[in-house]
């Protein structure tokens, strides 16, 4: 046996024919078992060295194709759940002052006008790209037919800043997402695809900044416009800012915000986070602990100083404005026209209903929507303001939402 196991040829891929050649009956079961398990470690070994050509090229998680699950257990996955993703192509697109902004493209060919997914302060493409594909906004949208494009802002995931120290000294503002980034992104869009407009779909910041994009470069590039957790009115509860007002002080002499720093606090008290009633970024239960974690962890950036003291000056004057105070932002929502879908968390404290419904009621748009998600409004659960795109049932509520919207507005 010893000698007949020397003369095996690996990897063994021809069962059959070496047992024609040696009929002991009893080699013949123990090489069954052998080839068996051979067969098993070269598969993995094939495993192994794919994955460690994939990392040699250095894709970032949300490139790596995975096959999507069902969104709830026992239920059984319709075609497009099962589609596989393709790898996410990205561009750099430069900008007048030197920046490389990143563009990231679920690519379709499709009459559709393609649609720019925006991510909000201190976050990159991962809150709407997220590695488990059945919590990624962008890859839903792809299957249901979209072009679907991430933009990274300046300082947020592989974007990158120029050459130099200069850089430095200022840092950026949020003026620079609203006259250098986003436009940037908006223009290589058009060429690339051909289409003359886009649909914007944004979170958080990433809404609120449609506001003064139309107010600085008018809506003409918009085919819609969607606001999700977006406090368009900068009217907010307390929560989240008002420990973070008491930074400003500390701001204006450290260059960063560190929010990078931060995933290792949220790791290790979590538990703590989630029990939590009075924190102000989601409702316990509609988020699962391992998506605070790996969210943190991948889907924060650090943010400049002076973006972040602009962003308070927002919220502590309710007045979207320049940070010079010269070029207001805040745009007339009773001449928009462009259609405007607002989405806000029955427990969001960002976008308290009052407030948000004084701005609903503005918008002189012949086609708009405000859906507000919550049990109350006939859905599974309550959400607060991450949940609308990370949350246990965003894919089966949210999402569709936002699809079926897309749809009836691209005419």
């Amino acid at each position: 046996s010893t000698q007949l196991y020397a003369e095996m040829p690996l990897p063994l891929r021809d069962v059959s024919a070496f047992m024609a050649a040696h009929h002991d009956r009893e080699f013949r079961a123990i090489y069954a078992g052998l080839a068996w398990r051979v067969d098993r470690a070269w598969a993995a070994a094939e495993r192994t060295r794919e994955a460690r050509r994939m990392a040699a090229k250095t894709f970032p998680i949300t490139e790596i194709p995975i096959l999507s699950g069902c969104f709830s257990k026992g239920k059984k996955c319709d075609k497009v759940s099962r589609m596989k993703s393709p790898r996410a192509k990205t561009y750099h697109v430069l900008t007048d002052d030197g920046w490389k902004i990143a563009l990231h493209r679920y690519p379709r060919r499709t009459k559709r006008s393609p649609v720019l997914l925006v991510h909000g302060l201190a976050s990159n493409r991962h809150s709407l790209d997220f590695p488990r594909e059945e919590i990624s906004l962008a890859k839903y949208l792809w299957k249901k037919g979209w072009d679907v494009w991430l933009v990274e802002l300046r300082g947020a995931g592989k974007s990158t800043r120029p050459s130099g120290l200069g850089w430095l000294k200022k840092g950026w503002r949020i003026d620079h997402y609203v006259l250098q980034d986003l436009p940037s992104a908006v223009k290589f869009i058009q060429q690339q695809t051909g289409r003359g407009k886009i649909h914007w779909v944004g979170h958080s910041l990433g809404g609120m900044l449609v506001a003064p994009f139309i107010r600085v470069h008018s809506e003409g590039a918009l085919k819609s416009v969607t606001a999700a957790g977006s406090p368009l009115s900068t009217g907010i509860r307390d929560g989240y800012f008002r420990w973070t007002f008491l930074l400003d002080p500390l701001l204006r002499i450290v260059p960063f915000m560190p929010y990078r720093i931060l995933h290792h606090l949220i790791n290790a008290t979590s538990e703590w986070i989630y029990g939590r009633r009075d924190q102000a970024m989601f409702v316990k239960g509609n988020i699962e602990k391992r998506t605070l974690k790996v969210g943190s962890r991948i889907a924060l950036n650090d943010l400049s100083s002076e973006a972040m003291r602009q962003f308070h000056g927002w919220m502590r004057n309710e007045r979207f404005v320049s940070s010079d105070k010269k070029v207001p932002y805040f745009i007339d929502f009773r001449k928009l026209t462009v259609p405007f879908l607002i989405i806000t968390g029955s427990q969001d404290p960002f976008t308290p209903n009052r407030k948000m419904r004084h701005l609903y009621e503005k918008i002189r748009s012949r086609r708009k929507e405000w859906l507000i998600f919550g049990e109350k409004f006939g859905h599974a659960a309550d959400y607060g303001h991450l949940d609308l795109i990370l949350g246990r049932h965003a894919p089966l509520e949210v999402y569709p939402a936002i699809a079926r919207w897309l749809g009836e507005n691209d005419s």
